[in-house]
């Protein structure tokens, strides 16, 4: 039995995510042909609440990014300029911050 087939026997059988099948699945399944089986069965779904949840696992994976990587040069020697001002003791209190912009 290839690959697509084991994919296909899981989804049709409705198959636990915690049994050992998903396991054994993880080990023979390469990830092109996960996506192929379930971009395949994408277009079906008639669920809006399904949707939404693929939706939010989607965005998870993106939020799983380190966001430093995202940044600038300048960006990162800014952040790391205030974090030595920090550690060198020169701060500003919330109090003395909003004081200064009248607030």
């Amino acid at each position: 039995m290839g690959s697509c087939e084991v994919f296909g026997v899981i989804w049709h059988l409705r198959i636990p995510l915690d049994s050992h099948i998903f396991e054994y699945m993880k080990d023979v399944i390469t990830i092109e042909e996960l996506r192929a089986g379930i971009s395949e069965r994408l277009p079906n779904i008639a669920s809006k609440d399904i949707l939404f949840q693929i939706l939010a696992l989607l965005q998870t994976e993106d939020q799983n990014q380190d966001w430093w990587d995202e940044l600038s040069v300048t960006q990162r020697a800014s952040i790391d300029a205030g974090l030595a001002d920090l550690k060198a003791g020169r701060r500003k209190s919330h109090a003395e911050v909003m004081k200064k912009y009248g607030m």
